[in-house]
């Protein structure tokens, strides 16, 4: 795998929000391709400027992006991005919203209808294709917002916490889902956490990130991840605390417990 193009690359990149301090400065890192990430780290410490930054959302002060060997100016198309405000339109119905990339991209009405529609089957939400998301909870709510993303078959999948502002069970849910899905199964993923247990179930590999930018981080390799059994096993806890304490190693990263 490292022989790969790498799916995402940063070289040297520094960016600040105006009239702030430094969030990333001189920040290289590397992601080869079928690769699922985890990275974690303290509120503020730049989880988020990073996924915004390879989105194209954002673009650096200095240094070089390149995703999939290509400089990166602005949003791409084959670059999926779920958020934890699943960002639904409120007077579209579920099918419509799952449709809306293959829409904009083109597909007739026959098309875009008929892969919304596998993708809401495919996540159980086949009977409520219908309904807006004021009509739905907020896990179908997500479930919809996944399905979305992924009806385009992005190359390169980003997510910011996705499953972070649904209740216990909910959450374990969608992560199950997650698994199913192929992220941590050979699907090129970036997944942003505060969760210990949800970085290692996904990742991977954990980037641990430390608190301010120019503070040291860490790589934990993750192989474990998305194979059966591994959830809850003793390799499952033992990189559980391997994470733990990488990020006690930074006496200001408590918030990311």
């Amino acid at each position: 795998m490292s022989d790969q193009k790498p799916i995402a690359a940063l070289g040297d990149v520094t960016f600040a929000y105006p009239g702030g301090a430094a969030v990333l400065r001189d920040f290289t890192w590397k992601m080869p391709a079928g690769e699922s990430w985890a990275i974690i780290g303290p509120s503020g410490c730049g989880k988020t400027t990073l996924l915004y930054i390879l989105a194209g959302l954002r673009l650096p002060d200095s240094g070089d992006v390149a995703i999939a060997g290509e400089p990166i100016g602005g949003p791409r198309r084959d670059i999926g991005l779920i958020l934890q405000d699943n960002g639904l339109l409120p007077w579209e119905t579920a099918l419509s919203n799952v449709g809306m990339g293959l829409r904009l991209r083109g597909a007739p009405g026959r098309e875009w209808r008929s892969e919304a529609q596998s993708w809401l089957d495919r996540l159980g939400l086949g009977e409520f294709s219908n309904r807006f998301p004021g009509q739905l909870s907020g896990g179908q709510k997500q479930r919809v917002a996944i399905a979305r993303t992924l009806a385009v078959s992005p190359t390169l999948l980003l997510m910011d916490e996705p499953f972070s502002a649904l209740d216990a069970l909910t959450r374990e849910t969608l992560q199950l889902l997650a698994l199913e899905l192929g992220i941590a199964r050979g699907r090129s993923a970036v997944l942003i956490t505060h969760d210990i247990n949800e970085a290692v179930m996904l990742g991977n590999k954990i980037l641990i990130m430390g608190a301010g930018p120019d503070d040291a981080t860490t790589i934990i390799e993750n192989p474990g991840a998305g194979q059966d059994g591994f959830i809850g096993s003793d390799d499952f806890i033992r990189r559980a605390v391997e994470v733990k304490a990488g990020l006690n190693a930074n006496p200001e990263a408590l918030a990311a417990r």
